[in-house]
């Protein structure tokens, strides 16, 4: 078992092939920039994610779009 630094759905696309989560649903939303990499997912199943890119959201919070990076969790630690 992993630790989530954000929450995320593995399977929901973005439609550029990159998975998304809200940036409130995140541990720690400071460490949340473009480049970081993060712990996304749930605690049945997590990945290893680069932030691709911050945007708005229609409600005024922020969409956080993450690139799933080759290899289990374990790879990158």
């Amino acid at each position: 078992m992993h630790r989530v630094d954000i929450a995320a759905d593995l399977n929901d696309d973005d439609g550029r092939g990159r998975i998304w989560a809200f940036l409130d649903e995140a541990r720690d939303p400071e460490g949340v920039k473009v480049g970081a990499l993060l712990v996304a997912g749930s605690e049945q199943a997590a990945a290893m994610c680069e932030v691709a890119r911050l945007e708005p959201a229609a409600d005024g919070g922020t969409i956080v779009h993450l690139k799933v990076l080759p290899g289990g969790v374990e790879n990158h630690t």
